[in-house]
């Protein structure tokens, strides 16, 4: 995760977790690609950042995902984005995009953020929905080398 966060620099990285049965051992990482400067260039009124402060996952790639992802008997655990040149936080963006219709799409799902700063993967924060809040809130994480 923090590679692909530095693999991304100046743009924004994103990727998605899958796992089973909430066993947090079973989690696997998924980079996907940023197709926010296609998004702005394509219709930059809808779209007016680009992937240097936003990121938009593929969805054709998603879908494919979902449905291998179901085919293993795995679930949508959790998505990733890097902050280039910002801290590690749950943005009103973020937010937001998190919740289209006023409710996360994947309430279950955790949001991990990582700061890049120059080029080097920094902080890590993650965050779920808290439903009785309703709003993300920052929860523990540990982040292996």
């Amino acid at each position: 995760m923090r590679r692909e966060a530095e693999r991304g620099y100046p743009r924004e990285g994103c990727g998605m977790f899958t796992g089973a049965g909430g066993d947090p051992r079973s989690l696997a990482f998924h980079p996907c690609a940023n197709i926010q400067d296609e998004a702005h260039a394509a219709d930059p009124a809808r779209h007016p950042r680009d992937a240097r402060t936003a990121y938009l996952l593929d969805p054709k790639a998603m879908l494919a995902l979902l449905r291998a992802s179901e085919r293993e008997g795995r679930a949508i655990a959790g998505f990733f984005h890097s902050h280039p040149e910002h801290g590690a936080y749950f943005s009103e963006t973020d937010r937001r995009d998190a919740t289209p219709l006023g409710e996360p799409s994947y309430p279950e799902a955790f949001q991990v953020v990582v700061s890049v700063r120059g080029g080097r993967a920094g902080d890590v924060a993650a965050f779920r929905w808290d439903p009785a809040a309703r709003d993300f809130r920052e929860v523990p994480l540990r982040v292996l080398p």
